[in-house]
């Protein structure tokens, strides 16, 4: 096994193109999230895209961690703590996996990795003491488990902000054998070939290309034949109300992101029977808070007051819209 220690988390980011972590395991298994897809995941991997948003579910995520991990060391004050912060674990039996545990510890003899958490509400969490815990979770979990060639794993949970719970879990070794495979299958399928996988029709796949395309800066393209049979398809789709409800709508994402790509940074595509506008909106607010802080505010003041920026490209089909 080799750690990696990194300094900053741009680093850490970095180091962590070169294979995949627990967390994105659970995209490669088919359990798609609104954080990630496995185009994201190619992205980021074959081009060195980033797409991580730091935000505040992540941010008190990390606050939490540490309060999680103390609570455990409370329960367990024979286990010898080691915690982990933007560091990689990698073990030369997955050259494809590598992990960043919270911690790791020894207890009665036995390697022990810990994985903290927080949840709002713990509605996906069982029983303190079980190991049911959300599959996302086993399956970052068991893939710690075996890169750090751990005996089990506790998963500490703080709940609702009060209510503290931890599972232990032991090693699934037909889950770990479906992580290996994937991860392999998909570095050499895809990372290794540059060959990007198909679009799953994803919601999260919208958001990925709104991260990819965040603005138009060229005039709109003209369609190939491919782009008209996709286009082709599309009008149909949207105009299924069917396929529009139900697992249609998939195909309809899937579609709509096919075109994405290749529109790219245009504002559009034209074609021989219409036109699709993907262009930058815009929008202005008024900063309420700034205003209300003014008295007896005059239209000067409010004009002083109004902000514009970029509202986020909107997918316009002529004839019929679908916004993203």
């Amino acid at each position: 096994m080799k750690t990696e220690k990194y300094g900053t988390r741009e680093e850490w980011l970095s180091a962590r193109r070169q294979g995949f972590g627990g967390s994105e395991v659970a995209t490669l298994l088919g359990l798609f999230s609104r954080w990630s897809s496995p185009i994201q995941i190619y992205e980021e991997k074959a081009n060195g895209r980033s797409f991580d948003v730091d935000d505040e579910s992540k941010y008190w995520g990390r606050k939490h961690e540490s309060n999680v991990i103390d609570r455990w060391q409370e329960e367990h004050p024979a286990a010898a703590v080691t915690r982990f912060d933007l560091t990689i674990v990698r073990n030369d039996k997955y050259p494809h996996l590598f992990c960043s545990p919270d911690a790791g510890a020894r207890l009665n003899g036995k390697r022990i990795v810990i994985e903290a958490k927080s949840s709002r509400f713990g509605d996906d969490y069982g029983p303190d003491g079980t190991d049911e815990v959300p599959l996302y979770v086993m399956f970052q979990v068991q893939s710690q488990l075996m890169i750090l060639e751990c005996e089990y794993a506790e998963v500490p949970v703080l709940i609702g902000g009060f209510e503290y719970r931890c599972y232990r879990i032991a090693p699934n070794p037909e889950i770990q054998r479906a992580i290996e495979e994937t991860s392999r299958e998909f570095w050499e399928n895809h990372i290794e070939t540059k060959v990007p996988p198909p679009l799953e029709g994803l919601a999260s796949e919208k958001d990925f290309f709104k991260k990819k395309y965040p603005n138009d800066e060229t005039e709109p393209v003209e369609a190939t034949a491919e782009d008209q049979a996709l286009f082709d398809e599309y009008k149909k789709l949207v105009g299924d109300e069917k396929n529009s409800a139900k697992t249609g709508g998939s195909r309809i994402l899937q579609v709509e992101g096919m075109l994405k790509e290749r529109i790219g940074n245009a504002a559009g595509m034209r074609f021989k029977d219409g036109e699709i506008s993907w262009k930058s909106a815009h929008r202005e607010t008024v900063d309420w808070k700034a205003l209300a802080e003014s008295l007896s505010p005059t239209p000067e003041q409010i004009a002083a007051y109004r902000r514009s920026g970029n509202g986020g490209r909107r997918f316009l089909l002529k004839n019929g819209k679908r916004g993203g």
